[in-house]
């Protein structure tokens, strides 16, 4: 062959070659995988009844009963953490449910819309190829329109990145009181490889965190801490992809003199938070429940030789709030008892060197919940909100009436992160620390997942708000916070609430 047709003949087949891995490139663009699923098309388990909707997608939607479930198989063109889109209708009230993909359950809340649609977002793994996804109903009855996948930048589903998230990003330890360190880390589809303190290799263990698919709980032992020098460190989680995770660790030998105290104890699905106030007395906020008060809240005074409440602040009478009064009042002496009808809101009163507003009283609302005892703390600049079990419309009225009060630095959240709760006086609050006392059926409340994270947290981390982190007593344990002026305070954490010995307190 000559060297002209020969060089003709080789360009000739390399194009065809390109062309052929053309082809099926463009074949794909045109023709992508789906990223709307009708639920109509769902394959349908128990009581699962078709709506006819003019403002649904298609006309249609399905409504679930109780234990009726939605199956969809969807393909997918690679591993990876997707976004997925729910679109919903809870008429009645907030409704907890199960999504199900593959092998990994997740509890759901889906907040109450009335006669809207909204979308529920949130991010699951899956595998390349098919995929099973079932949502089951459970607590309160939901009408399901469609399920959507995030498809920028391409026309078809596309997996996005998170980083691994490691909680609290802030600690501190006592080397005259060492005690194992426990962090929850939410792996977001990474694998950590190793755990170092300031560059060093170090030792922990690691636990599957069952409420959380794809999370771990991450410990250091009491003699890791023993041989870490006073100071501030950085423990950095390495994943097998070089991203990390990062929380920032205070070694001190003692507790710097705190005039204020605040212990938000974890007493499960309750509320009991311990205040040593400056003049040295003690005041307690609720008592948690019957078994808490007795298991976790009397040891706890125990150990620490309180044998006197000088100030019982009762919020309102639930029983996850008091069930632990008996107990503690047969522990402890008792001074002054104060409930939500002792005060009307605005009111203030200075106890123990502390000053408390009243934002909510019996006169704010018509029931347990709406007229429970919302108090604002105030000592030298520090500000503590607790929130009681207030609901959104008590967060509304307060920010009308007091707007000048309502920002914190630490701030306990209202009613769990469980029911209403206002977007618009949460941000207002911009609080540093937002604590939360609560189990694992937070995960599957509207609320927290719907509203507080994405439209609070994620607003003010993305507003350059003040927010250090939410802390949850169901992931690390008793939270300690302790505040000398504004701009002066810390906080730590014990993962053993049943053993904790608190420094100080």
């Amino acid at each position: 062959m000559k060297p002209r047709r020969r060089a003709v003949s080789v360009c000739l087949g390399l194009s065809l070659f390109l062309l052929a891995l053309w082809v099926p490139a463009r074949a794909s663009t045109q023709h992508p995988l789906p990223t709307v699923f009708e639920a109509e098309s769902a394959e349908r388990t128990g009581p699962v009844g078709e709506v006819e909707e003019a403002t649904a997608s298609g006309a249609k939607a399905v409504h679930l009963g109780p234990s009726a479930a939605l199956t969809w198989t969807i393909a997918l063109p690679e591993t990876g953490r997707y976004e997925l889109h729910l679109r919903y209708r809870a008429r009645t009230a907030d409704s907890n449910h199960q999504l199900r993909v593959n092998a990994a359950t997740w509890a759901i809340g889906f907040i109450r819309t009335g006669d809207d649609w909204l979308e529920m977002t949130r991010t699951f793994p899956f595998e390349a190829g098919l995929n099973r996804v079932a949502l089951i109903a459970g607590l309160g009855d939901i009408d399901i329109d469609q399920i959507r996948f995030t498809a920028q930048p391409r026309d078809e589903p596309t997996p996005v990145v998170e980083l691994a998230v490691i909680s609290p990003r802030r600690n501190v330890a006592y080397t005259i009181a060492p005690r194992a360190l426990s962090y929850l880390v939410q792996l977001n589809g990474h694998r950590l490889d190793a755990l170092s303190l300031d560059g060093a290799p170090v030792a922990f263990a690691t636990a599957t965190y069952d409420p959380l698919p794809g999370a771990i709980t991450l410990t250091l032992a009491p003699e890791v801490l023993a041989t870490i020098p006073p100071g501030r460190h950085q423990l950095i989680g390495t994943m097998e992809d070089g991203s990390r995770c990062e929380s920032e660790l205070t070694v001190e030998e003692r507790p710097v003199l705190s005039p204020l105290i605040i212990v938000t104890c974890d007493v499960a699905h309750g509320k009991a938070v311990l205040l040593r106030l400056p003049d040295g007395s003690i005041a307690l906020i609720d008592t948690g429940t019957a078994d808490q008060g007795s298991q976790r809240l009397v040891p706890l005074l125990q150990r620490h030789r309180i044998h006197r409440i000088d100030h019982l602040i009762l919020t309102h009478y639930h029983e996850d709030h008091v069930g632990g009064r008996p107990a503690v009042e047969a522990a402890c002496s008792i001074g002054a008892v104060y409930d939500y009808h002792s005060f009307e809101p605005g009111a203030r009163v200075v106890l123990g060197g502390v000053s408390f507003t009243v934002l909510n009283a019996w006169a704010s609302g018509v029931d347990e919940n709406s007229r429970s005892l919302a108090l604002r703390c105030e000592y030298n600049g520090f500000v503590y909100s607790d929130g009681a079990d207030n609901y959104g419309v008590n967060q509304q009225r307060a920010l009308a009436l007091f707007p000048e009060l309502v920002r914190a630095d630490v701030y306990s959240a209202n009613h769990h992160f469980h029911g209403s709760l206002d977007v618009g006086f949460l941000r207002k609050v911009d609080a540093a620390l937002y604590l939360v006392s609560a189990e694992e059926a937070v995960y599957a409340r509207g609320a927290f997942m719907q509203l507080f994270k994405p439209e609070v947290e994620g607003y003010l981390k993305a507003h350059d708000g003040r927010l250090i982190e939410t802390l949850l007593t169901r992931e690390v344990g008793t939270i300690v916070v302790r505040a000398r002026g504004r701009d002066d305070w810390s906080y730590e954490t014990y993962a053993d609430t049943e053993h904790c010995v608190i420094p100080g307190l």
